[in-house]
């Protein structure tokens, strides 16, 4: 589902309120040379931005350079704050306004409410804490107690049951498990890389 926020003049850098509000009801001029909107994309229970729109508040045209002035991230912050003004709107129109405008703040409601959940950030990690802490392990015992030359192969035949494949000598798996423990500071210090 998207949602768009209503057209909002930018930049805000010393422009009242009250001109705001009164650019809105018609009654002067846009304050600021440009005005922007911002889709939010609703879908499992979190809202994210996915589009900014922009057009010359006085009938200009838009321009690279014009773009450039625009600082996306503040007007998306901005966007949340209306979103979540319409939100507190629509709380009090629930109880004393008319239906269509309690049913339109309520879509703001819903949208507000999404953008308080915490997003996914990027994918999650294939192997577990643990996994590593194995891989450090074995590494470790390999190097320092047995002092094997090549102790990413003992890494490799520990976990060739869990992993089949893994002991061929092009699977890369066994080498950044030992990367990410190394990264991790698992691996004991007494190692020559």
């Amino acid at each position: 589902m998207e949602r768009q926020t209503g057209w909002m003049p930018w930049p805000l850098d010393g422009v009242a309120m009250s001109d705001v509000l009164r650019w809105e009801r018609g009654e002067i001029p846009c304050p600021a040379p440009w005005i922007v909107r911002v889709t939010w994309r609703v879908a499992d229970g979190t809202a994210t931005p996915f589009g900014v729109d922009l057009r010359g508040a006085h009938g200009q045209t838009v321009t690279a350079e014009g773009w450039r002035s625009i600082r996306v991230r503040e007007v998306i912050d901005q966007s949340r704050a209306v979103v979540r003004t319409w939100a507190e709107v629509g709380r009090v129109l629930a109880t004393h306004g008319s239906e269509p405008d309690a049913q339109a703040a309520g879509e703001h409601a819903s949208t507000a409410a999404a953008m308080e959940r915490p997003r996914k950030r990027g994918a999650q990690p294939k192997y577990k804490p643990e996994h590593y802490r194995r891989v450090a392990e074995v590494y470790n015992a390999a190097r320092v107690g047995t002092k094997d030359p090549n102790p990413v192969r003992a890494v490799a035949a520990a976990f060739a049951d869990t992993y089949p494949g893994v002991t061929d000598p092009h699977d890369y798996r066994p080498k950044a498990w030992v990367r990410t423990a190394r990264t991790l500071g698992l691996l004991t210090q007494q190692e020559d890389k």
